[in-house]
């Protein structure tokens, strides 16, 4: 998902609907919340990552479940979630999950699991004077306690990695560059070499360690 939007859906503009925050709706007659947004789909991207954020955030879909439709090219889709009941735990998630607005949001796998993260687009690996860009992801797995927005050092890490990072004394043999994932305030550099995975693993002042990944 990626150009993502809110939705201001006409019905939010009777009486049965209350704007709570951050254009997360109280449906009065239902006693539950609602949030709606746009966004484009990219390509060969399925249901999994819709299904995995309403799992996550613990929301359902109404008439509005994401069902794929094309606007000047573009292959979009609307998307309307609500809780169980509107208690506070569920506000707090829904909150939560309303600051997906403006992220691209992806599904990518780590540990042989599947995550939930935001794409902060590429970072440049320097290998033996060969550059690769490699996706950098950071999770957001939690909707009692995650949300979209930047944490901190995401985004000094981020930078440090766009400018480039070296990891040539680092490396012996062949390896396959996998990912750059931002989590626990560092950033690790996946790679597979020789049939297991491996990370370098780097904070704002530099590289930390290797090691495998488990």
């Amino acid at each position: 998902m990626k150009n993502i939007k809110i939705k201001k859906l006409e019905k939010y503009e009777n009486g049965d609907y209350e704007e709570v925050a951050f254009s997360v709706y109280k449906d009065k007659n239902n006693n539950w919340y609602c949030f709606a947004f746009e966004c484009e789909l990219e390509e060969d991207e399925d249901q999994y990552l819709l299904e995995d954020l309403l799992d996550k955030y613990n929301v359902s879909c109404t008439e509005y479940y994401g069902k794929p439709f094309m606007e000047n090219g573009v292959k979009k889709s609307i998307v309307e979630v609500k809780t169980l009941n509107d208690e506070l735990e569920c506000l707090i998630s829904i909150l939560n999950f309303s600051t997906i607005v403006d992220k691209q949001v992806n599904n990518f796998n780590y540990k042989d699991c599947a995550f939930v993260g935001i794409n902060y687009g590429n970072g440049k690996i320097i290998l033996k004077e060969n550059e690769r860009e490699l996706p950098i992801y950071a999770p957001r797995n939690n909707g009692k306690t995650d949300n979209f927005c930047m944490k901190y050092p995401e985004g000094q890490l981020k930078t440090m990695f766009e400018k480039g990072i070296d990891i040539t004394e680092h490396i012996e043999g062949e390896i396959k560059l996998q990912l750059i994932m931002l989590k626990d305030s560092s950033a690790h550099v996946v790679y597979t070499q020789n049939e297991k995975d491996y990370e370098l693993i780097y904070n704002l002042k530099g590289f930390v360690s290797k090691e495998e990944v488990r």
